[in-house]
């Protein structure tokens, strides 16, 4: 059901801080981006889709609106102009060429935010088996065909809130030339290239939404364990030789997969084991 009255769809909680922003002082300004079309039904577990025209970055305005967001607000933007990324990079969508959204799920427990990056991953990555793509996974949230990335995804928590934005960026109708101005740092594709024909954003987007729903339920229930042991089965690091880039350095060593946390294990040259929470991570290769 399509809402054309936007205020009236916001929940009492946010609404109640809407003009709590307004008698201390705050703008106007801070709530004129709303979204074009605020459709119910249509995001996680039967909740709303905020639909953008245009948007800098859906992860953005969710961190910066949260008080106005609801457990499985699904954040979409037809275009995006400045999307976010990890270590500060862009990830931009085109029209119709790019589905850009972010969803935000309550949680409960801190321990199992890291998990739901790994369970969105999953997600898109049982979206693309859908569409006939063999997909591989790569530490910590990039989706690859081929040994090229076709999607990554960027987790935000607001503990404020007891919330946590998952924002994913598919790269779908874009052409050869598309990904070569975008000028991304790692070798991309798109679902374009691999299936060899353009496919219906819409569609798209309902089956992701289906897959992340279905895959943080079985989160929420089961716990971290299921979600580390299914990514297992398509990580590309698996037994690589890699070299992890942190504050501390780039460390070398052999890929050890994860532990119960989701943390990347690294059994470095004098067979010790290291934990990374983060870092950017490349496979190296062995010269004899």
């Amino acid at each position: 059901m399509e809402v054309t009255s936007k205020f009236s769809s916001y929940s009492k909680f946010a609404k109640v801080q809407f003009v709590k922003r307004i008698r201390n002082g705050g703008s106007l300004k801070e709530v004129k981006n709303m979204p074009d079309k605020i459709i119910k039904g249509e995001g996680l577990w039967n909740g709303r889709l905020l639909k953008f025209n245009t948007l800098e970055s859906t992860n953005v305005w969710a961190v910066q609106h949260i008080d106005f967001c609801q457990n499985g607000d699904v954040i979409w933007a037809v275009r995006q102009t400045m999307g976010k990324g990890r270590l500060s990079r862009v990830w931009l969508s085109p029209d119709d060429k790019g589905l850009t959204l972010s969803v935000v799920v309550e949680f409960k427990n801190n321990r199992i935010i890291p998990a739901v990056n790994f369970a969105a991953a999953l997600a898109v990555n049982k979206t693309l088996k859908m569409f006939s793509l063999k997909g591989s996974l790569k530490w910590p949230n990039d989706v690859l065909v081929r040994g090229r990335k076709i999607a990554g995804i960027l987790s935000e928590a607001k503990p404020e809130r007891n919330f946590v934005v998952v924002g994913i960026g598919l790269n779908v109708n874009m052409k050869k030339s598309d990904i070569e101005s975008a000028n991304f740092s790692f070798p991309a594709t798109s679902m374009l290239i691999e299936i060899g024909r353009p496919l219906e954003m819409d569609i798209l987007r309902k089956v992701l939404v289906s897959s992340l729903e279905k895959n943080i339920d079985s989160l929420f229930i089961h716990g971290t364990k299921v979600v580390i042991d299914s990514w297992e089965k398509y990580d590309w690091l698996s037994g690589s030789l890699i070299e992890i880039d942190t504050p501390a350095g780039v460390i070398k060593g052999t890929y050890n997969g994860m532990d119960e946390q989701g943390r990347l294990r690294l059994i470095d040259k004098n067979g010790c084991e290291n934990l990374f929470w983060s870092g950017d991570v490349k496979k190296v290769v062995a010269v004899d």
